[in-house]
């Protein structure tokens, strides 16, 4: 067996009531890793781009964009990890087998005329489970590709 390592990843996704849990979905070849985002790793990250921002000599308001995105980049990190560091990162943070997946629809989101946003959709619907997340970051499109290349036809 080849062995496991992270391919892709679905950033900054949301679950929850009006979506106060956020994650990043990471795809292996073997399973999806849903990696919880905690106050401690976001404040963790601004603090750091904060420090690299100062290093680099950057003015306030480059310092100030800067740490305002800072949340946008965390998920880069799963890129040097390995899958089992990334599960036991935080108690949150659990693993959905691909063969165990039935199903993944994603909905695109919606933008109306007043302004408002309905944030794109993706269910996992596995044999123990279904899950929920919302998404803004990538496109509906962008999140299917991502899903296929390696679920193939379990995406809708």
């Amino acid at each position: 067996m080849a062995s496991e390592n992270t391919i892709r990843i679905i950033p900054n996704v949301r679950a929850g009531v009006l979506g106060q849990k956020a994650f990043n979905i990471i795809i292996t070849n073997s399973q999806l890793i849903i990696a919880q985002m905690t106050n401690a790793m976001v404040n963790e990250e601004i603090k750091k781009t904060r420090e690299e921002s100062k290093e680099k000599g950057d003015g306030f308001l480059k310092r100030m964009a800067s740490t305002m995105t800072a949340g946008y980049h965390i998920h880069e990190r799963y890129f040097n990890m390995m899958p089992e560091q990334i599960i036991n990162e935080t108690p949150g943070n659990f693993a959905i087998p691909n063969d165990s997946i039935k199903k993944i629809r994603i909905k695109m989101g919606q933008t109306y005329e007043d302004g408002t946003n309905r944030p794109n959709t993706l269910k996992i619907i596995s044999e123990k489970a279904k899950y929920k997340y919302t998404f803004t970051q990538i496109t509906a499109r962008q999140a299917k590709e991502l899903l296929t290349q390696t679920l193939g036809s379990k995406v809708k």
